[in-house]
């Protein structure tokens, strides 16, 4: 599958070829959970049910960013000598924020960031 993918891949760039790792990587790991999981009843079923939102929002950022975020973006107008750092925490602060709201979207709740904000004390406890 990799080397067909990657063939494939190839003469269309880099973006095409991240595309085909990515998608190499969804179409292994699927079989290998399912694989993996049947001893402790881990279905397919059960682990698409927990990501779905996850996953959408990611490809809907994805997809966004790609077709319309990326060009929109007014890059001439950031300074020249902290360009591409600029670039980099503006494009991450934006996807980061674009995904977090789509999760929220997708859940109807702030079930997610509860959850990331409880494990804060866990961690700070765990340094020390």
């Amino acid at each position: 599958i990799t080397v067909v993918m990657f063939v494939v891949a190839a003469p269309l760039g880099a973006v095409a070829m991240a595309t085909a790792l990515s998608s190499r990587f969804y179409l292994l790991v699927l079989p290998a959970i399912w694989y993996g999981g049947r001893p402790v009843q881990l279905s397919l079923r059960i682990i698409l049910r927990n990501i779905w939102p996850y996953f959408l929002s990611g490809l809907a950022v994805c997809a966004a960013w790609f077709l319309k975020l990326g060009s929109m973006l007014p890059w001439p107008e950031v300074p020249m000598g902290s360009a591409l750092i600029v670039r980099i925490l503006v494009a991450s602060g934006i996807a980061t924020v674009l995904y977090v709201a789509g999760v929220v979207l997708l859940q109807r709740s702030f079930r997610s960031i509860r959850d990331i904000l409880s494990l804060i004390p866990h961690i700070l406890h765990r340094t020390r």
